[in-house]
Formats: C-alpha cells, sequence, structure tokens
C-alpha cells in the first residue's frame, strides 16, 4: 500500500496481495465507495448509473452436511472436503482459495441497469467426502467404504442465476445442474475402489441474497479487471461489482445443499495470528 509502513510489508501476502497492489483497492473494496457516492445518488434522483455485475469465480464452502441420494446405494451425508485444485479454472497450482470446496464460475456480465439480468454459471471445481464411512456390498460381503465426490467428465455441470439490484446488493434466484462422480475407497484398502457415475442432481435457490461487498473473513482472489478467474478485481470502473453472499444459501432440490462464501482456512489463520503477536512483541520491545 503505497505509503504504508515498511515494517507491516511482510503481512500483505497473508492477505493474498502484494506490497504495491494497494492492498484492498479492489472492485469487491470499491463497492464501498461506489454504493456510498453514485448509487446514493441514483437511489435519490434516479439517474442511469451503470450498474454491472462482473463475469467471475464464486468459492463456496459447504456450511453443513449435504444428503445426496446415490443410485443403487441410497443417501449419503457429505461434508466439504478443500482444498480445491486451482489449475481447474487456469490459476496457478498452490493459488490459496481457503476452505473452499465448490468453485462456480459466472460466465458472462450481468447488466442491472434494465432490471434482472440472467447470468449463465458454472461449476468448475467440487470436492465433497462423505462425513463418515458407509456400508456398501460391491458383491464380496458388506464393507465400510469412504465416498468422494468430484465433477464427471461426462458433461458439463451448468445452469444460470437471475440476479436483480443495483449497487448496493439485492437478491438473486438460481438453478444449476451438478454432474458428479462418486469414488467408492475402501476403508484400510486404498487400492479398492469403485466408481459411479452419470446421475444428474439439481438444485435451486429463491431469493438469496448478495451483496458487491465481501463480508468479513471472506477468502479474497485478487486480479486484474476483466479476468474471471478471481473472484475481487482490481481496476474496475465505477457501477462495476462482484458478487458475494452476505449470509449462507440454501439451496434445495436433490438434497438440502447449504453454502456460505469460503474463508481462510484455520491453519493460514495461525499463520497470520502468530504473525500480529510477533509484531506486537517487536514494536513492544
Amino acid at each position: 500500500m503505497a505509503g504504508a509502513d515498511a515494517s507491516t510489508d511482510w503481512l500483505w501476502p497473508l492477505f493474498g496481495a502484494g506490497k504495491g497492489d494497494d492492498k484492498m483497492n479492489a472492485n469487491c473494496m470499491q463497492g464501498f465507495r461506489a454504493f456510498a457516492g453514485v448509487a446514493s445518488l441514483a437511489f435519490l434522483f434516479q439517474i442511469g448509473a451503470a450498474q454491472t455485475v462482473e463475469a467471475g469465480t464464486d468459492l463456496w464452502a459447504t456450511a453443513s452436511p449435504v444428503t445426496l441420494d446415490i443410485g443403487g446405494i441410497g443417501p449419503v451425508d457429505f461434508c466439504g472436503a478443500p482444498p480445491v485444485d486451482p489449475t481447474l479454472w487456469g490459476l496457478p497450482p498452490g493459488t490459496d482459495t481457503g476452505n473452499a470446496d465448490t468453485i462456480v464460475q459466472r460466465l458472462s456480465d450481468g447488466d442491472l441497469s434494465g432490471g434482472p439480468a440472467t447470468i449463465p454459471i458454472e461449476i468448475v471445481a467440487l470436492s465433497l467426502t462423505s462425513c463418515a464411512p458407509i456400508t456398501v456390498d460391491f458383491g464380496g460381503g458388506p464393507t465400510l467404504w469412504d465416498v468422494n465426490v468430484g465433477l464427471s467428465q461426462l458433461g458439463p455441470s451448468q445452469g444460470a442465476i437471475i440476479v436483480q439490484g443495483g449497487l448496493s446488493g439485492g437478491t438473486f434466484d438460481s438453478t444449476f445442474v451438478v454432474r458428479p462422480i462418486f469414488t467408492f475407497t475402501e476403508v484400510g484398502n486404498p487400492l479398492m475402489n469403485h466408481v459411479i457415475d452419470g446421475q444428474q442432481l439439481v438444485f435451486w435457490a429463491d431469493d438469496a441474497p448478495w451483496s458487491p461487498i465481501p463480508p468479513a473473513g471472506a477468502q479474497l482472489i485478487q486480479g486484474p479487471f476483466g479476468d474471471p478467474r478471481f473472484n475481487c478485481h482490481v481496476g474496475a470502473p465505477p457501477g462495476t461489482m462482484d458478487f458475494f453472499f452476505p449470509t449462507p444459501v440454501l439451496f434445495g432440490g436433490n438434497g438440502n445443499w447449504t453454502v456460505s462464501n469460503a474463508v481462510p482456512e484455520p491453519a493460514a489463520c495461525m499463520v497470520l495470528v502468530t504473525g500480529l503477536m510477533g509484531l506486537l512483541r517487536k514494536r513492544r520491545s
């Protein structure tokens, strides 16, 4: 950050930013300024300011177990299993995605200036695991298995969101299809696997809230305006917004799936806390 105390330079990488990035000078932070300026005028005087949700990537974390019905097996409770592989949507290996277990890309901008906007979406990464081993008989007698869920290669997992509101946020409806692949691994025998592929699961949400401003603690991956691989964009023009959930969102359908914005993993938080304590001790000495 321009003019920052050099003694705090080591902090920026912990937040996913480097010195000189203007650290929080990203579109998701500019939402505060846009809302305080243009949005308030638009509300008071109904001016036709640009109101565009930028194409980007959403980092979801499964907030509570989701029960999915596996064909031929029955219902199984699944929990999030981060991390996800950032190379699946074009980011470098090792990119910090926090506790995200599901990655959703908004494939185009959404212009809200004329009313609700329909934005196509695609799930590009999914990593869930059975919350506990399950008993299945694949022909050799009942055995305990762990079950992992990823994305099938038989077709894309796609849908759409219908976004309404403006520079201060609003609500959205969504419907999408997940094409999962279920991989069973025998407990105590990791070389014994069984795969179930070819299902389609449908999920939807109505009147769910969204905000251009990330909630406190959200995992941010900053990148330049116009690059949809990121969830927080630098250098966006006024009236262009990112997209976040201010509260957890419940998707119904083939399971009640509650998701929230991803947050840093506990290990990353411990690094930050340790660093802050070290800085405090340094300043006291």
